[in-house]
């Protein structure tokens, strides 16, 4: 397993190069993602270079479900998939794109939520997820892995086991991140388990349980709990980070984990390193 890092942790302002030279030095092995240098291809071609990281993938967030935004949407993927396999990326971390009242109140509804997709949207979405996989194979030699995300569609159990159950397996892989599962009420170790073999990138996220309880007690939104702190450096939450890992190198998975912290009220360089520090007494490096 090799261990990337979105670069979330750091504001927008923050110069991309500087923040690939702080995490190659912390000792990470790849990023996600190229922020303004996505229209720079050889710029970033060369930047990974210098610092030895490598590109482990680009985020794209869609709608998915609706037939009318179907071609647009793929224009937008294919130009978005040229990019990313022209600097040596593997992978498009596909979401959906969710609502703003979506994520007013996501993680409010842990047992369900009555807001969701019709069966003819979540026909269209498997449907447009399992071809957009197929069109980033054949067209540009990348696996399309499917991220969950609380203030989406597909934030809850219900909702992650009909995107699973809709999508097909050899054109969708999944791309989990633990730290929206447990914002969704789903216990991420018991999702690894029913879905390993179709597990292909992971992210890694902790949360503060406390912090989310009662931010949803409050009726915060995604972004107002995110800026209470309610993710932290792995090992420090409730997300069973140690477990997650074992249980992947149990099953020989070879993919990337990809720490991913939305906010840290640390030093971004701080909380990327305990992270980091925390993954490695995990895998005994």
């Amino acid at each position: 397993m090799r261990i990337g890092i979105n670069p979330s942790l750091w504001p927008r302002s923050a110069p991309y190069a500087e923040i690939a030279e702080i995490v190659a030095e912390l000792g990470y092995a790849g990023i996600e993602g190229m922020r303004e240098f996505f229209d720079q291809p050889r710029a970033m071609a060369s930047l990974l270079a210098d610092t030895e990281l490598e590109l482990t993938g680009g985020y794209f967030a869609a709608n998915w479900f609706d037939p009318d935004w179907r071609q647009r949407e793929f224009d937008a993927l294919r130009a978005v998939a040229e990019r990313y396999a022209d600097c040596g990326a593997g992978f498009i971390v596909a979401a959906q794109t969710g609502s703003p009242h979506r994520f007013a109140t996501a993680g409010h509804f842990p047992e369900g939520r009555a807001d969701g997709l019709t069966d003819w949207q979540w026909g269209y979405l498997g449907e447009g997820l399992s071809l957009a996989g197929e069109l980033l194979a054949e067209e540009f030699g990348l696996r399309l892995g499917f991220h969950n995300h609380a203030g989406t569609f597909v934030e809850t159990q219900e909702e992650c086991d009909a995107l699973i159950d809709r999508t097909d397996p050899e054109t969708v892989a999944l791309a989990p991140d633990t730290g929206q599962l447990l914002y969704g009420g789903i216990d991420p170790l018991a999702f690894f388990e029913t879905n390993l073999e179709r597990i292909a990138y992971v992210h890694l996220k902790d949360v503060d349980a406390q912090v989310l309880e009662d931010s949803v007690d409050a009726g915060l939104s995604f972004r107002e709990a995110s800026l209470d702190g309610v993710f932290t450096p792995l090992g420090q939450g409730e997300c069973a980070i140690g477990e997650v890992v074992a249980l992947l190198s149990e099953s020989d998975y070879r993919g990337w984990l990809v720490v991913e912290q939305d906010y840290s009220p640390l030093d971004p360089a701080i909380a990327a390193g305990e992270s980091l520090e925390f993954l490695a007494s995990q895998l005994g490096s």
